[in-house]
């Protein structure tokens, strides 16, 4: 993902597929990794979602912040929720809530791009919403002073 330092993946991992884990939880969280290698291996850094919280997306922004966008599947809070680095992915914001209120715990998939005013668009997915209920594809268009980053 970066062009210097190292490279960093989010990625969705089960419970099931860790036996150091109890397995009484098997739902999908999100695990930082990263290269030092150019993508030749990888090492395992922490988790950056709750149980429930997958299907991510990092971008680099123009101020060399990283975004990380996700799905959220808990009972309490059905859309998509953001996290910010500002020190190359080793420390993040706490999560902050892009979209809220969709109907159905099978959402998120998002994708982020940054317009050339600074604007983030974020598209994400959803079996129903309020303004759809059938498979939804919402688009949002924001900027981070329009949350809460906390870092």
């Amino acid at each position: 993902m970066r062009n210097e330092g190292p490279w960093l993946a989010s990625v969705r991992i089960g419970d099931r597929a860790r036996p150091d884990i109890d397995r009484r939880n098997n739902q999908p969280y999100i695990v930082l990794h990263t290269s030092e290698d150019r993508g030749r291996s990888w090492q395992e850094q922490f988790r950056l979602s709750y149980p429930n919280q997958h299907t991510s997306h990092l971008l680099q922004l123009a101020d060399d912040k990283i975004l990380l966008t996700y799905g959220c599947r808990m009972d309490e809070l059905f859309g998509v929720i953001g996290r910010l680095s500002d020190d190359g992915g080793e420390k993040w914001s706490r999560p902050f809530v892009l979209v809220s209120g969709l109907l159905h715990g099978d959402c998120g998939y998002p994708s982020d791009v940054q317009l050339e005013n600074g604007d983030i668009v974020t598209a994400y997915y959803s079996k129903s919403s309020p303004w759809y209920q059938r498979y939804h594809m919402g688009v949002l268009r924001w900027n981070l002073t329009m949350v809460d980053v906390g870092i």
